[in-house]
């Protein structure tokens, strides 16, 4: 290996050490917001917690856009040191990793890309049955079971929309896997260790 191509190595190390903690620092914060309790019947059947909910979104919110934010500036950090130091490789090498790098790179954009428009697409589900609570409430009842609703229109597009936000939970659930299973490969192939 030439000092070139070790120096892809230590970029891509450095980089993935911070993306790491980046993302662990956004799921921190994710965590601390206790989505879990944003849907809650028992959250929602009183207007503070409704109101509650919906500053907990926007706060969700925020922080994505914030995430969203920091992730670009370091992906076009990353690629242009990347870029960088592809031009100090041999020539015979250079199209090579090039080939090997830029494949990476634009699956780890588009991953990062559907994570950010299914979180887009949570968040204002999540917003749609909050309002759609705080709209009827005088004229639905909260139970242990859940939330009657007065009028048909109403019960299905409150379904449609849990039905929806299922839909986009398993889809992250299913994305995160894949996005940590590839993760760990890349750190055991550049020689670092990956805890979830």
């Amino acid at each position: 290996m030439t000092t070139s191509e070790d120096a892809l190595i230590q970029i891509a190390r450095r980089y993935s050490h911070i993306g790491m903690q980046v993302a662990k620092a956004y799921h921190q914060r994710q965590a601390d917001l206790e989505l879990d309790k944003v849907l809650m019947p028992e959250r929602l059947s009183t207007p503070g917690g409704t109101a509650t909910s919906i500053a907990t979104l926007e706060e969700l919110r925020d922080l994505t856009a914030t995430h969203r934010q920091a992730y670009q500036k370091l992906m076009v950090a990353f690629a242009g040191e990347m870029a960088r130091a592809l031009e100090e490789l041999p020539e015979a090498v250079r199209d090579a990793e090039r080939d090997r790098i830029v494949p990476m790179l634009e699956w780890q954009f588009n991953a990062q890309r559907e994570f950010y428009e299914n979180r887009d697409r949570w968040i204002a589900a999540a917003e749609q049955v909050c309002e759609l609570i705080e709209d009827r409430r005088a004229r639905l009842t909260f139970t242990d079971d859940g939330v009657l609703f007065e009028a048909d229109d109403d019960l299905d597009r409150f379904q449609a929309l849990m039905t929806s936000l299922d839909e986009m939970q398993q889809r992250e659930v299913e994305q995160l896997a894949q996005r940590i299973e590839r993760m760990k490969r890349s750190a055991a192939a550049l020689g670092m260790s990956f805890s979830e």
